[in-house]
């Protein structure tokens, strides 16, 4: 029985993690962040569902996709 509860946690977890991950990036496909002051270590963060930095943190933001290079050489 503990093999399966294990099992069960498992799934529930990563269930748990594509739907945070399902709202990154935000509507308008900004990804959002903080990095600590201190550490300089990273988090993304979902402010649709409210998530901010705390006040050790600087916030960040980038675009899912960069902006658009210029057209290739005629192939």
């Amino acid at each position: 029985m503990g093999r399966l509860a294990v099992g069960i946690v498992v799934v529930l977890v990563l269930a748990g993690t594509a739907v945070a991950a399902a709202s990154i990036p935000d509507a308008s496909g900004v990804i959002h962040g903080c990095r600590s002051t201190k550490t300089g270590v990273l988090r993304v963060i979902d402010t649709d569902a409210g998530q901010t930095c705390s006040k050790d943190e600087a916030a960040l933001s980038w675009n899912q996709t960069g902006p658009q290079g210029p057209a290739g050489p005629q192939g």
